[in-house]
């Protein structure tokens, strides 16, 4: 179920179709399914404060097809693509700067805890660690996405991926046989050893604490 007929956000999905294919974004594109029928966020304001890229805007249709009245939030010290912004004003998304509204939102999804102060009917939900310390005396209920099972697999594999293709762009994207040194292995470390022995390459981690589970041709140290 992918039409979203009738709405202001007609012909986002086929422009985003130009760039990605359905299976590389499948748990919105499932989620998108889902909302569009559960409508979740009907009737209500939803502040959206992800870095504004490109591929945020498919995030954006999984809010849009759950009903939410939609403001993309960007700028402030938060990374963004400035050519967006007109393309989410062409399919009616309201954009604002970080911070800088005073409307009163039902759900304020923040990152870096910029928005912090915006008011929030229903509450918040932080994307980013570094963020978290700004709500410590919230009066409303707040979600840091970050201590979350789904933020390991977004900053796992997301973030491995984007090194990898960063690295294509560099024209380094030949891992196949090369020796990697990999120091930490935490969440964005497992993404990175993720994507280098995916693509062939051998890596010695270096860790205090011992990385079981180890991919085959990477081996660890402390």
């Amino acid at each position: 179920m992918w039409s979203m007929s009738c709405s202001p956000y007609d012909g986002m999905l086929d422009f985003l179709l130009q760039f990605y294919r359905r299976d590389e974004f499948p748990a919105l594109a499932a989620q998108m399914e889902r909302f569009s029928v559960e409508k979740p966020f009907a009737g209500r304001k939803v502040l959206d404060a992800t870095p504004v890229f490109r591929n945020t805007m498919c995030k954006y249709l999984a809010l849009l097809a759950g009903g939410a009245d939609l403001t993309a939030a960007y700028g402030n010290g938060i990374p963004f693509d400035p050519d967006i912004i007109p393309v989410l004003e062409k399919y009616g998304i309201k954009t604002v700067e970080n911070g800088s509204s005073n409307e009163t939102f039902d759900v304020v999804l923040d990152c870096g805890g910029v928005n912090c102060r915006i008011s929030s009917r229903s509450g918040y939900t932080e994307l980013t660690r570094s963020g978290a310390y700004r709500y410590r005396n919230a009066s409303s209920p707040v979600i840091i996405a970050d201590t979350s099972t789904i933020k390991e697999i977004e900053t796992a594999l997301g973030t491995g991926d984007g090194f990898f293709r960063a690295m294509q762009k560099l024209g380094y994207g030949d891992f196949d046989g090369r020796d990697f040194v990999l120091f930490g292995c935490g969440k964005v470390g497992r993404g990175i050893l993720h994507a280098i022995s995916s693509h062939g390459g051998r890596v010695c981690v270096v860790d205090r604490h011992k990385i079981d589970g180890l991919p085959e041709n990477c081996v660890w140290v402390d």
